[in-house]
């Protein structure tokens, strides 16, 4: 299984810089998405998760519906969150382009620094608020906020989400320490100054987990659930046709699906993301996103 994080870890290496390359102004995020999806399969892996293409204010948890016009426009923040996955074994990382816009580049490069403080802090017997720490002051530091709504989190096999969490501050209740062998995905977000630094759910929803297979359903959630498990997926990955979001709403109601909806800065300031997969080790750990 260790071989099978740091293939998964290479693929979404190799897919993050082909995006970070070939990503323009004028380009779909519904293209963008599927494009990058098909890139994971190409190398012998799947999407651990539907890409996020998330603009702007939008944090986290925005993938193109099927029928999604939008498109990168000048100014635009765009984070671009891939997950690969091996028969179950996941990596998971994120990079934000800024197209002709300073302040995302700054912002940006907040983000990026605090990742690395806060692999710098990672090893056997760290409190996770202590990563947390190291996060937080860098953003402050650049004259920035972290956003603490948002967190980074341990990874199992078929388990994105798994154990403990790795705050973007300090924050208490982040007491858990980090053991080796733990895989983990360190995500600092960052916003501005007037941002209120927490998240709140926007209107649109296309990521779906299976929860209850057994429900019945229009859709064959056996099916879903025999090739994914618990890993999210894409409306856009079941059917186009509107009758397929009507249904997977209503089986979240009924506890059978989670649904995972966009994630928005409170203030609705802009937000940059950076994040790398990385296994603890001995001493430190050791990144498996690049």
């Amino acid at each position: 299984m260790d071989d099978e994080f740091q293939e998964a870890g290479k693929v979404v290496k190799r897919v993050l810089r082909r995006a970070a390359r070939e990503i323009d102004i004028g380009d779909r995020l519904l293209e963008i998405a599927e494009y990058l999806e098909e890139c994971v399969r190409d190398q012998g892996a799947e999407p651990a998760f539907p890409v996020n293409l998330s603009l702007n204010e939008v944090a986290a948890h925005y993938t193109p519906s099927p029928d999604d016009e939008v498109e990168v426009s000048p100014g635009d923040i765009l984070k671009v969150d891939i997950g690969a996955h091996v028969n179950g074994a996941i990596g998971d990382a994120a990079i934000t382009l800024s197209f002709d816009n300073d302040l995302g580049e700054r912002l940006a490069e907040a983000a990026r620094e605090a990742l690395e403080a806060a692999i710098e802090t990672i090893r056997p017997g760290v409190e996770c608020r202590e990563v947390g720490r190291a996060i937080g002051e860098v953003c402050r530091d650049r004259g920035f906020k972290p956003v603490i709504g948002l967190t980074g989190h341990q990874i199992e096999p078929w388990n994105l989400h798994a154990g403990v969490s790795i705050p973007n501050d300090d924050l208490p209740g982040y007491e858990d320490k980090l053991e080796e062998g733990m895989v983990l995905a360190v995500e600092p977000f960052v916003t501005t100054e007037d941002g209120e630094g927490d998240v709140k759910p926007g209107s649109t929803v296309e990521i779906f987990s299976v929860r209850n297979p057994n429900q019945r359903s229009r859709l064959n959630l056996h099916r879903i659930y025999e090739d994914r498990k618990s890993l999210p997926f894409a409306r856009r990955w079941v059917g186009k046709a509107p009758r397929v979001k009507f249904e997977l709403l209503r089986l979240s109601k009924l506890g059978a699906v989670k649904a995972y909806p966009e994630l928005v800065e409170v203030n609705g300031e802009p937000v940059a993301q950076w994040e790398h997969t990385v296994v603890v080790t001995e001493r430190g750990c050791r990144v498996l996103t690049e």
